[in-house]
């Protein structure tokens, strides 16, 4: 380990709480509630940049469906049936609940079940199949297109989206954005560690307790706790959607929607290779069966 790296990223870390001292690293007083109205709401702009959308009358069924906030949006956007889907129970039963307190009206078209990682459920087929920002938490990319294919009916749709490895935000670490284009994941996790013992830390629900018990003995962000990391980049998914199973597959890489004219001159960045690698918001992919 560098220990000039190591001085550098804690420097960095502790130049940007002072800089946004009202959001320190760690702090999240949002409720299960209010996530779950955010995936509600945040899913119109997100679904609007999907190619060819258009769930009218249709069963969708979303994988890796956590609380459930986009499942509850797509019943209510026209689907004659959502069903979502997660391996997290947990999740499975708080999207339950949520649902039946904040969407009551959507009962009848509106299902969430506990998938199981080794056997596909006996559902569908679906009309549509959407992976929102999951791609990256998979183990095995190429068997997850193996299993929306198994889910699809005939001339059915598969959509997913992802930002790349080296996305401003591709660590999933929160510490600065490109922090892992800048260092070395053992330099990364190490001040994680670090971060989670300062005193002015504030734990978050999906802490341990004490919260740096979750990431002790790791030294690769591919095992960071509660959520793997695969590390697939724009080149790899390109791969993925080349040699995919499914009749139509194509990619696109997508700028940021921000007003802020500079931010939206660079967006022509994610036309290049290589640069689009660091410069997208996200990458969004539709197969056909």
């Amino acid at each position: 380990m560098s220990a000039l790296g190591l001085f550098a990223l804690k420097s960095l870390v502790r130049l940007r709480q002072r800089l946004s001292p009202s959001k320190p690293v760690g702090r999240d007083e949002e409720t299960w509630e209010s996530y779950f109205r955010w995936q509600f709401d945040s899913s119109q702009p997100l679904f609007s940049r999907y190619p060819n959308w258009n769930i009218t009358g249709k069963a969708v069924l979303e994988i890796g469906c956590g609380i459930g906030g986009r499942t509850a949006y797509l019943a209510s956007a026209g689907a004659r049936r959502a069903v979502g889907i997660d391996i997290n129970c947990s999740e499975i039963a708080l999207a339950r609940r949520l649902s039946r307190e904040l969407y009551p009206e959507l009962a009848d078209r509106l299902e969430y079940l506990e998938a199981n990682e080794h056997q596909p459920l006996d559902i569908g087929p679906f009309d549509v199949i959407v992976l929102v920002d999951c791609m990256e938490h998979v183990v095995s990319p190429p068997q997850m297109m193996r299993l929306a294919y198994g889910y699809l009916s005939p001339g059915g749709q598969f959509y997913f989206n992802s930002g790349g490895w080296y996305h401003h935000s591709g660590s999933h670490t929160h510490l600065i954005p490109f922090v892992n284009v800048l260092f070395s994941d053992e330099t990364i996790l190490d001040v994680i560690r670090w971060r989670l013992n300062q005193p002015d830390y504030v734990p978050t629900r999906f802490d341990s307790k004490p919260p740096v018990e979750r990431w002790r003995g790791l030294y690769n962000l591919r095992d960071r706790p509660g959520e793997h990391l695969n590390k697939i980049t724009i080149r790899e998914m390109k791969k993925l959607v080349r040699h995919s199973i499914f009749s139509y597959s194509h990619l696109t890489v997508l700028g940021f929607t921000r007003n802020n004219p500079l931010i939206r001159a660079c967006n022509a960045l994610t036309r290049v290779p290589v640069i689009q690698e660091v410069w997208h918001s996200t990458a969004v992919v539709e197969c056909r069966k």
